[in-house]
Protein backbone atom coordinates (compact mmCIF):
# COMPACT_ATOMS: atom_id res chain seq x y z
CA UNK A 1 0.00 0.00 0.00
CA UNK A 2 2.82 2.41 0.88
CA UNK A 3 4.61 1.66 -2.40
CA UNK A 4 1.47 2.41 -4.40
CA UNK A 5 0.95 5.69 -2.56
CA UNK A 6 4.57 6.70 -3.07
CA UNK A 7 4.40 5.80 -6.77
CA UNK A 8 1.18 7.80 -7.16
CA UNK A 9 2.68 10.85 -5.44
CA UNK A 10 5.78 10.70 -7.64
CA UNK A 11 3.66 10.37 -10.79
CA UNK A 12 1.50 13.35 -9.83
CA UNK A 13 4.58 15.43 -8.98
CA UNK A 14 6.16 14.57 -12.34
CA UNK A 15 3.01 15.63 -14.18
CA UNK A 16 2.85 18.91 -12.27
CA UNK A 17 6.52 19.76 -12.85
CA UNK A 18 6.49 18.84 -16.54
CA UNK A 19 3.42 21.01 -16.98
CA UNK A 20 5.52 23.99 -15.85
CA UNK A 21 8.21 23.41 -18.47
CA UNK A 22 8.85 26.31 -20.84
CA UNK A 23 8.98 25.51 -24.54
CA UNK A 24 11.26 27.40 -26.93
CA UNK A 25 10.65 27.40 -30.68
CA UNK A 26 13.04 24.86 -32.17
CA UNK A 27 14.17 27.23 -34.92
CA UNK A 28 15.64 29.53 -32.25
CA UNK A 29 17.85 26.68 -31.01
CA UNK A 30 19.16 25.47 -34.35
CA UNK A 31 22.34 26.78 -35.88
CA UNK A 32 22.58 26.65 -39.66
CA UNK A 33 26.40 26.50 -39.50
CA UNK A 34 26.59 23.28 -37.49
CA UNK A 35 26.13 19.72 -38.68
CA UNK A 36 23.28 18.03 -36.77
CA UNK A 37 24.42 15.58 -34.11
CA UNK A 38 24.11 11.93 -35.09
CA UNK A 39 24.14 8.47 -33.56
CA UNK A 40 27.58 8.56 -31.90
CA UNK A 41 27.10 11.99 -30.36
CA UNK A 42 23.71 10.81 -29.09
CA UNK A 43 25.42 7.77 -27.56
CA UNK A 44 27.95 10.01 -25.82
CA UNK A 45 25.22 12.35 -24.56
CA UNK A 46 23.28 9.36 -23.20
CA UNK A 47 26.34 8.03 -21.39
CA UNK A 48 27.16 11.42 -19.84
CA UNK A 49 23.57 12.40 -19.04
CA UNK A 50 23.97 12.17 -15.24
CA UNK A 51 27.02 14.43 -15.29
CA UNK A 52 25.25 16.85 -17.63
CA UNK A 53 22.27 16.99 -15.29
CA UNK A 54 24.50 17.90 -12.34
CA UNK A 55 26.36 20.47 -14.43
CA UNK A 56 23.07 21.94 -15.63
CA UNK A 57 22.12 22.70 -12.03
CA UNK A 58 25.06 25.11 -11.82
CA UNK A 59 25.34 26.44 -15.39
CA UNK A 60 22.86 27.34 -18.11
CA UNK A 61 25.50 26.52 -20.76
CA UNK A 62 25.34 22.76 -20.10
CA UNK A 63 22.46 20.80 -21.58
CA UNK A 64 21.43 17.17 -21.39
CA UNK A 65 19.99 16.76 -24.88
CA UNK A 66 21.26 18.29 -28.13
CA UNK A 67 18.41 20.08 -29.91
CA UNK A 68 20.34 20.23 -33.20
CA UNK A 69 20.20 16.50 -34.01
CA UNK A 70 19.33 14.35 -36.98
CA UNK A 71 16.27 12.72 -35.41
CA UNK A 72 15.81 8.99 -34.90
CA UNK A 73 19.52 8.12 -35.10
CA UNK A 74 20.46 10.63 -32.41
CA UNK A 75 17.57 9.47 -30.22
CA UNK A 76 18.55 5.82 -30.70
CA UNK A 77 22.14 6.61 -29.74
CA UNK A 78 20.98 8.59 -26.70
CA UNK A 79 18.84 5.74 -25.37
CA UNK A 80 21.60 3.24 -26.21
CA UNK A 81 24.21 5.28 -24.35
CA UNK A 82 21.93 5.60 -21.36
CA UNK A 83 21.36 1.83 -21.43
CA UNK A 84 25.09 1.14 -21.67
CA UNK A 85 26.00 3.29 -18.67
CA UNK A 86 23.08 1.93 -16.63
CA UNK A 87 24.15 -1.66 -17.37
CA UNK A 88 27.78 -0.93 -16.49
CA UNK A 89 26.80 0.67 -13.18
CA UNK A 90 24.52 -2.28 -12.38
CA UNK A 91 27.34 -4.74 -13.14
CA UNK A 92 29.76 -2.83 -10.90
CA UNK A 93 27.23 -2.82 -8.05
CA UNK A 94 26.66 -6.57 -8.44
CA UNK A 95 30.42 -7.24 -8.43
CA UNK A 96 30.87 -5.14 -5.28
CA UNK A 97 28.00 -6.97 -3.60
CA UNK A 98 29.57 -10.33 -4.50
CA UNK A 99 32.94 -9.25 -3.13
CA UNK A 100 31.41 -8.09 0.17
CA UNK A 101 29.48 -11.35 0.67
Amino acid sequence: MKKQLLFSLIAVAMLIFTGCAHVHPITACLSTNETPSGFWFGTWNGMTMAFSLIGNLFSDNITIYDINNNGIWYNTGFVGGLSIITTVIKMIVNILKAINN
